[in-house]
């Protein structure tokens, strides 16, 4: 992979070195870079999603052949949430605030494609804890309603 060859980040290395080399027991993390989720800067997560990131350049570009994706459908279908899709769940709301069990339901519940997924409950809640704001509608639930910050 591109992004492991160019110095984006050690992890990677670090992670198959604990797993497969040292095998490290798995309550014992690896040294990450940083080591805490509250010490990436933008500067770190711009590496990986900034389409002018020089450590994406060389990336490869993965897609389906026409003829698997005809057979299969979109295959993103399986996948967690996009940011952009819990955006968009947010511009269709009828109000600019949404309630949290609503969000939650709409990517997590029973009548769609991801039922019961590990990791779409947690994808949905770090977006909304990055790009939305909690607002106190006077109902005493301040944290059941979120609005999307712009």
């Amino acid at each position: 992979m591109c992004i492991v060859q160019s110095g984006a980040s050690p992890d990677f290395k670090t992670g198959v070195t604990a797993v497969l080399i040292d095998k490290s027991p798995q309550n014992q993390r690896p040294s990450w870079f940083p080591a805490h989720i509250e010490k990436v800067s933008p500067q770190i997560v711009s590496r990986f999603f900034d389409p002018r990131s020089m450590y994406l350049a060389n990336t490869p570009r993965l897609s389906l052949p026409d003829n698997l994706a005809e057979k299969t459908g979109d295959p993103m279908r399986f996948a967690l949430p996009t940011e952009k899709a819990i955006a968009q769940y947010f511009r269709n709301a009828k109000s600019d605030t949404v309630a949290l069990p609503a969000l939650l339901s709409h990517f997590d519940g029973v009548d769609v494609l991801r039922p019961g997924k590990q990791g779409v409950r947690e994808k949905v809640l770090e977006v909304v804890q990055r790009r939305c704001e909690f607002v106190d509608m006077d109902d005493g639930q301040q944290s059941h309603w979120l609005r999307w910050r712009q």
